[in-house]
């Protein structure tokens, strides 16, 4: 399999829409199998949507390591990629000191490796300082890209570029601009829920990725192929 877990820095950074939409778009030139992990069934149903293949849960809560691998080599028969949306930020689990029920310990098991979203807001050299942060925090979880989101503009964007490639040994595979519109629409629960049959609901995201270097996106993909 070859595919990508898309993780957070935490939640609220807009790693739903940003995985979603990536979804969406290279869903029109190869078929992709979505995956999410813990029990969250409204994410899910984005993820059909823009795909037009069923989402599928992956819950360390509920399910065995070989499990979970089980579930990602059947659904993924006959996908060219797969891209796992994470939940919360990478290293939230079960307690403070356990990976339990975290992305982080979904991507071991999987043996994907990890792209960090990170919203850049206001953020320019603290940035390289974050991602140095989460990539040495447990170095058994392969963080190979980060995208960096509400990234105002060329200023920005070119003190993010200079610090992260000076201190950071990771690829930026987007750097998103704010989008206004660009967002999944939330209810006081939550994500509004949608009909994963209805691929219009999520088209709107696409334009997220015209800032995303597609070809860094897959040579993150198939930089480690698990099993």
């Amino acid at each position: 399999m070859k595919g990508a877990v898309i993780a957070g820095a935490g939640s609220g950074v807009g790693k739903t829409s940003i995985a979603t939409g990536l979804m969406h778009a290279l869903s029109r030139r190869m078929r992709v199998q979505p995956f999410k992990v813990g029990p969250d069934f409204i994410d899910p149903m984005y993820h059909t949507a823009a795909t037009g293949r069923r989402s599928r849960n992956l819950d360390t809560f509920m399910v065995p390591e070989d499990g979970i691998r089980g579930i990602a080599g059947t659904a993924s028969k006959g996908a060219d990629l797969c891209i796992v949306e994470g939940v919360r930020g990478l290293y939230e689990g079960l307690s403070g000191t356990s990976e339990r029920c975290s992305t982080a310990e979904a991507a071991k098991i999987l043996g994907f490796p990890v792209i960090l979203v990170l919203d850049a807001r206001s953020l320019t050299r603290s940035a390289a300082a974050i991602i140095n942060g989460f990539a040495s925090f447990d170095p058994g979880v392969d963080i190979r890209g980060v995208i960096l989101n509400n990234v105002s503009g060329k200023q920005h964007e070119d003190k993010l570029r200079e610090a992260i490639g000076r201190y950071c040994d990771v690829e930026i595979v987007g750097i998103v601009k704010r989008h206004k519109g660009c967002e999944l629409k939330n209810r006081h629960l939550g994500l509004k829920t949608v009909d994963g049959s209805s691929a219009d609901e999520v088209s709107h995201l696409e334009a997220l990725t015209e800032d995303i270097d597609m070809d860094a996106f897959m040579r993150v993909c198939e930089s480690c192929e698990a099993e």
